[in-house]
């Protein structure tokens, strides 16, 4: 589980250096106005993916639960069913974003016309990308059913590569948002071909033909519906706070809380990608007639601590650094008001990762997943409802501020405890030296580097 970790973080750690790079170079060569609408587009793209409705997931525990009786019959069915009704919701999506591109931009009143002209035509040309990375998705829950996270690894890794030094190269040319969308399409394309080609790969020593049977898609269908309602609402408060704060706050802030967001996410990232393979180990242990509980609550502990020590780390490094990273990334909003505004999101992007191991964990109970969703969906819209009032009558710090109700999904590793018949207390015991570090280090921090 953890090297298989260590393959899924590779993209992660990939991406967060070539964000951290890309950032404050696309920031100055295309102006922070310019890279507002840049970040506007690629999170009102991102919002539309959210039309996977859950489907990697399923492929990822249906898959690893045929994989692991051995049976290929029901593994055709698990892929007909999950690779068809990805096929569909792509071209939908697709064809929905193309088609009501021009009324989508009307939700954000305070941009030019030639801003608006420019986000339709990137729009347009989004339902490539769209499309592609729906089914980039499918392939990437069969391929983590396999245990197959090193080719997966590499595959994402120049994915991220390829898109960030093509819009670096592409600004410094005097390209902005639209060449940029069209760089990113190509990408997206090259990469589904990757992950087709790793699929056939895989599969290629198992009797797979198209079977549709309607009992085995119900029960996808009822468990993807779930499953999506989860991941909807934790992208409701990682996607959808742009498009708020871009419609009530303009281009420039959305700028400075876009930069903000996206150093900040990388907490989160990697801490929750690391333990990602927890989900096929799990199901695996659990489709077991005697369950190991000893290696059970083993394998829990290891993703507790793993998850934990990556969150609190990099959150530690992002706060010792903040006027650095600030002053470097973002020269035109350098100020001791940002610098803090950085930290304070940092400590609760820090805090909030350690949902990660409940999330995933509960992704592999079945009968247990409708509390993961209900949990990330309400704290997910209760944030976005506070950002907006918050945007509404306090500006940028409303709406940075806005994002703490999320604080309620801790719940979800307690959840997940209880379901396993794990003890809460290890649970406590097990996170209480990182997060007291890291709680140590904050208040350091903005009582002697505040100024």
């Amino acid at each position: 589980m953890l090297k298989n970790g260590v393959y899924n973080v590779i993209p992660g750690l990939c991406r967060a250096g070539l964000s951290l790079i890309s950032i404050p170079v696309l920031i100055r060569l295309m102006g922070l106005e310019e890279y507002g609408v840049w970040s506007l587009v690629s999170s009102i793209l991102s919002f539309i993916v959210l039309a996977e409705v859950g489907l990697p997931v399923s492929a990822t525990v249906f898959v690893s639960q045929d994989l692991a009786k051995k049976d290929d019959k029901s593994l055709s069915q698990t892929l007909t069913i999950t690779i068809g009704l990805m096929l569909l919701i792509a071209t939908f999506a697709a064809l929905m974003i193309g088609i009501y591109a021009d009324a989508l931009v009307t939700c954000f009143p305070k941009l030019t016309t030639s801003q608006q002209q420019t986000i339709v035509q990137s729009l347009q040309i989004g339902t490539v990308v769209v499309w592609s990375q729906l089914l980039n998705q499918v392939f990437i829950g069969i391929e983590q059913a396999y245990q197959q996270y090193k080719l997966m690894s590499v595959l994402n890794t120049f994915q991220w590569i390829f898109c960030i030094l093509g819009w670096i190269f592409l600004s410094w040319l005097g390209g902005r948002t639209l060449l940029l969308a069209q760089w990113q399409a190509g990408v997206s394309l090259a990469s589904l071909l990757g992950h087709i080609w790793v699929f056939m790969l895989l599969t290629k020593r198992h009797n797979i033909k198209p079977i549709w049977n309607s009992d085995k898609g119900i029960e996808i269908v009822s468990y993807t519906l779930v499953s999506w309602i989860t991941t909807l609402g934790r992208a409701l408060f990682t996607k959808g706070d742009r498009l708020i704060v871009g419609s009530l706050l303009g281009p420039i802030k959305l700028g400075i809380y876009a930069t903000i967001f996206e150093i900040t996410s990388i907490i989160g990232f990697l801490s929750s990608v690391v333990i990602q393979p927890l989900v096929p180990v799990i199901s695996n242990i659990l489709a077991e007639q005697n369950i190991d509980r000893f290696l059970l609550e083993k394998k829990v502990k290891q993703a507790v601590q793993l998850n934990s020590f990556i969150a609190t780390f990099t959150g530690i490094v992002l706060l010792i650094f903040a006027g650095y990273i600030v002053n470097i990334t973002m020269p035109e909003a350098f100020n001791h008001d940002n610098v803090l505004a950085f930290r304070v999101v940092v400590f609760m992007n820090t805090i909030f990762s350690l949902n990660a191991t409940g999330y995933w964990i509960l992704f592999s109970l079945k009968n247990s997943i409708l509390k993961s969703a209900i949990n990330l969906f309400v704290f997910g819209v209760l944030s976005l409802v506070l950002i907006a009032l918050g945007s509404a009558k306090f500006d940028l710090w409303g709406a940075l501020l806005g994002n703490f109700p999320y604080i309620g999904t801790l719940l979800l590793p307690v959840i997940a405890m209880k379901h396993l018949n794990i003890s809460c207390s290890l649970l406590g015991y097990w996170l209480i030296l990182p997060v007291s570090s890291f709680l140590g280090v904050f208040i350091l921090t903005i009582l002697f580097l505040g100024k």
